[in-house]
């Protein structure tokens, strides 16, 4: 699916200043791309998904972590010839954590094969009920355009679930705080979920699916 309807403010400031916007799409679903005639070089951003927040089947008596928000890689020049059709995938958010399952990290982003294309790493779900996730990391060779996906936190001494890791486009899922409060879904691409108060809620928040900006 190609949409410019619900991208968050930072995504579609990236199009300021681009002369042909009706040319340049934001990615929600997999699917193929067709590169438009006379483009020989497109400028990506691409969003990993974010894992899913701890939920009580994990932290019966303690509160949950949140899950780690998905790696972006930004603004990365990529080589195309025109007409070019390739293959992309987006991450999926992973699932959130209930009273019967441990939540889900997220997926991979992936534009072009795995051989010549470029990917963003999904979130991961903490170690233990109450640690939050990593974040997806970024390989050595794209450091100079690639952003880790923030950590989800822990469970604190104030009584407090950790909220889901941020990315570069804004901030992971809520935590829970008491009453029958869950952890948060992550509100924007790749955004980790929110763990659960284990004390009343019962669920985590669902990680954010990944995106793929294209520039051309």
């Amino acid at each position: 699916m190609i949409t410019l309807m619900g991208i968050p403010s930072r995504l579609l400031a990236l199009a300021s200043g681009i002369a042909n916007l009706n040319q340049c799409a934001a990615l929600t679903s997999s699917g193929s791309y067709t590169v438009p005639a006379g483009v020989t070089r497109l400028i990506l951003t691409l969003v990993g998904g974010g894992a899913g927040g701890q939920g009580r089947f994990s932290a019966p008596t303690n509160q949950g972590g949140g899950g780690g928000a998905g790696a972006t890689i930004h603004r990365m020049f990529f080589p195309v010839t025109p007409g070019q059709v390739i293959g992309y995938v987006i991450g999926a958010g992973g699932a959130a954590g209930t009273l019967a399952a441990a939540p889900t990290a997220g997926g991979i982003t992936r534009f072009g094969s795995s051989l010549k294309g470029v990917a963003a790493a999904g979130g991961q779900v903490g170690a233990g009920a109450s640690v939050g996730g990593l974040g997806g990391a970024i390989p050595a060779h794209l450091t100079l355009v690639g952003v880790a996906g923030g950590a989800g936190a822990g469970y604190n001494t104030g009584y407090l679930a950790g909220a889901g890791g941020a990315t570069l486009f804004g901030a992971g899922g809520a935590p829970g705080a008491g009453g029958s409060v869950n952890g948060g879904v992550g509100p924007g691409p790749g955004a980790g979920g929110g763990g659960c108060y284990a004390v009343a809620g019962s669920l985590g928040g669902a990680g954010a699916a990944g995106i793929i900006w294209v520039e051309v």
